[in-house]
């Protein structure tokens, strides 16, 4: 182990650090991104007083260094997953469900995916989720497409909203831009 520069909370958060964030490897690019987190407020999305941040931040392990000059995501998120996806357009960061905001900032849980495009430094949206899910695990498969599974999701509606187990895997296929439920 060795130290490297820290991530530069000065500048992107006015000096508070935040967690459950997630880090991506980008391949050919030496270094990782770091997108989304918690800045302040309770993790528990039943709580409401959550503080999502929609930052994106590159690690430059040759430079030692943070690029804090990336757009910020459409959605604001912690507790989201991260992959780099191959796509037609070359690979991308892309990041889906997790916790956030609704127009009125009430706390939900997300469907919502977008990807940035390191070619044209932008985000776009991609299909959304079929289950809004949280605290779950991802991986891009050998073949391209990535898989999302487990967290916790929502059953029933208005109060009589609990959380439970997400039992049903996902897969996003960048070719067709879908996510389908696998059995």
């Amino acid at each position: 182990w060795h130290t490297v520069t820290p991530v530069p909370w000065n500048i992107v958060s006015g000096g508070q650090p935040y967690a459950w964030s997630e880090t991506v490897s980008a391949p050919g690019r030496n270094g990782y991104y770091l997108a989304g987190g918690l800045r302040a407020g309770d993790p528990d999305p039943s709580v409401g007083d959550a503080e999502p941040v929609g930052r994106l931040l590159f690690y430059s392990a040759v430079a030692d260094t943070w690029n804090t000059q990336l757009p910020d995501m459409d959605q604001a998120r912690y507790a989201h997953v991260a992959g780099t996806l191959p796509t037609p357009q070359g690979n991308k960061v892309c990041v889906a469900g997790g916790v956030g905001k609704d127009a009125s900032d009430q706390t939900v849980l997300l469907q919502h995916a977008e990807c940035y495009n390191f070619n044209t430094n932008s985000w776009s949206d991609i299909a959304p989720l079929n289950i809004p899910r949280f605290s779950s695990g991802s991986a891009v498969g050998p073949d391209g497409r990535w898989y999302v599974f487990g967290g916790i999701t929502v059953s029933g509606t208005g109060n009589d909203q609990i959380f439970v187990p997400a039992t049903a895997t996902e897969v996003y296929d960048p070719a067709t831009n879908s996510w389908t439920v696998l059995d």
